[in-house]
């Protein structure tokens, strides 16, 4: 009897939810309670997160914010509570250091009740964590490592000469090449990335170059393993997290946890999670000869720490390395050998200074060392995060006290986000801003203004500015250093089809989707 009369009720109460779910926010935006309603809105964003994640399901959100702003001005709302800006004093006022502004619930939906240093909202638990990694990406620990990077970098050229003459690195090989000799670049990027985070903080590289797959194991929180394809593993599950995360931390654990568990893009976040506590286990039960980026972690008790990290917490951390070291890493390459196959010139005078820079000996793998002397070649790298960042819309934060944003009084309690590609085509920080021109970089280019040149260093900013900038840039610009360099040097490449143009897939990152691509030999 009890249960007929909860069945008989159930239907009610999803009825009264929906009503909840749909009346509220519409009494919300008419009382108006952060005086937000004075913002242009486009479609429902000032009633909903739906257009948001309407976009964000579609990987388009950055085009879309990107084209608001351009249509409805340079402050605009995206959401119930969510502001965004398009102005470059916005950028600093919200990003820049010495702000009370923090990390935005959002975050707290992609943690899943286990925050790593990048999700965290905590100033002060952010502080803490951020000291536990700060030696492990030191200057000195990150050149440890070059031997490691350059290995792949070498299994890397070695797997595109393959390629190129249209074979397979081996019977595993998944990835096709035309007749033509065109073969979609990216996922051998994204192969090398995942080989080259797996190999320096764990020391245990994925192997995918020598196999041309991405399979590896995954453990579940009760020691079962299982084997996915990384790949697709990543990029599903953060697309769906992302899709999700602009709900209110309620509705977020109401679908992500309990109403669309089942779904094959809520497993794959689980897998990627399962992904790094493998690699963390694993390297906690076989610690290796040589000390790698995870041997700096205190994982252990010692006299300075007398509280070791605890197990969820290595596995959380171990889990934001594996996400930036390989997403952030490809798409970043992806983006920058697009546009030095588009643009031959850039290209050849890349290739030349290198060879003249070089000793023969470091020709094609270079190490750090030599590179990061050589302005060209930092300036290519940069003008591709300038054009495409890795981060195309904005990163949501939280105002934690009336805060004036550019000239706008924003109450407590509001998301606010400076729009990242509408920012790096502002015309007036950047001439030609849509053009490809390294060269802007140059401090010697009489062709530009300090003023151009400092903005340069003001507003493009890949991983971000202020104390939640990303910890790895350094070990980031050693592994795009030596792979660009390595790839140039190797080999002449040419767009499949001539007038091809990029394309992407937006989920936090701003994913390239594929690149056809023509690799001739050239030593």
């Amino acid at each position: 009897m009890i249960v007929t009369n909860v069945m008989a009720g159930l239907p009610y109460a999803i009825i009264a939810l929906l009503v909840v779910a749909v009346v509220y926010p519409v009494i919300d935006y008419f009382i108006d309670r952060h005086g937000l309603r004075k913002y242009p809105a486009p479609s429902i964003a000032g009633f909903s997160p739906l257009w948001q994640m309407y976009y964000n399901y579609f990987g388009v959100k950055y085009l879309a914010v990107h084209r608001v702003h351009q249509q409805l001005g340079p402050v605009v709302r995206l959401g119930p509570k969510h502001v965004s800006f398009s102005s470059p004093q916005a950028f600093r006022e919200i990003y820049g250091h010495g702000t009370s502004i923090i990390k935005d619930a959002f975050y707290d939906n992609q943690a899943g009740g286990n925050p790593n240093m990048a999700d965290v909202t905590s100033k002060e638990v952010h502080r803490g964590k951020r000291k536990n990694l700060s030696f492990v990406f030191a200057a000195k620990q990150i050149i440890a490592m070059e031997p490691r990077v350059m290995a792949i970098v070498d299994k890397l050229l070695k797997a595109v000469a393959i390629k190129s003459q249209g074979g397979r690195v081996s019977s595993q090989d998944r990835f096709a090449v035309s007749k033509e000799g065109t073969f979609d670049l990216r996922p051998w990027l994204n192969m090398f990335s995942y080989d080259a985070i797996t190999n320096v903080f764990w020391s245990q590289t994925y192997g995918f170059l020598d196999r041309g797959d991405d399979d590896c194991l995954a453990q579940n929180p009760d020691g079962s393993v299982q084997s996915v394809h990384a790949m697709q593993t990543f990029h599903t599950g953060a697309a769906w997290s992302v899709f999700l995360g602009h709900l209110t931390p309620f509705w977020y654990g109401l679908f992500k946890r309990q109403l669309l568990a089942w779904t094959f893009r809520n497993k794959c976040g689980d897998n990627f999670t399962g992904m790094a506590r493998y690699l963390a286990t694993q390297r906690l039960q076989h610690p290796p000869a040589v000390p790698d980026l995870f041997s700096n972690l205190p994982v252990t008790a010692t006299a300075k720490r007398p509280d070791p990290m605890a197990l969820e917490e290595i596995i959380a951390e171990s889990s934001v390395m594996l996400n930036a070291g390989n997403d952030t890493t490809q798409s970043s390459l992806t983006n920058t050998m697009y546009f030095l196959a588009r643009n031959p010139d850039k290209q050849t005078k890349l290739r030349k200074i290198l060879k003249e820079s070089l000793p023969a000996s470091s020709i094609p793998v270079a190490s750090y060392e030599d590179l990061q002397h050589i302005p060209y070649l930092r300036a290519v790298i940069d003008e591709s995060f300038r054009l495409h960042a890795p981060l195309g819309t904005g990163a949501p934060r939280l105002t934690t006290e009336p805060t004036v944003i550019d000239g706008e009084h924003i109450q407590a309690g509001v998301t606010v986000s400076n729009q990242t590609w509408s920012l790096h085509r502002n015309e007036s920080l950047f001439r030609d801003a849509l053009a490809y021109i390294p060269e802007r970089w140059l401090p010697e280019n009489p062709d530009y203004t300090d003023e151009e040149r400092q903005n340069l260093k003001d507003f493009v900013a890949p991983f971000s500015m202020g104390p939640r900038a990303c910890i790895g840039r350094n070990l980031a610009y050693m592994e795009l250093s030596i792979c660009i360099a390595g790839l140039v040097m190797a080999f002449e490449w040419k767009l499949g089809q001539k007038d091809f143009v990029l394309k992407y897939h937006e989920r936090f990152n701003l994913n390239p989707i594929e690149l056809p691509i023509k690799a001739t030999p050239v030593l």
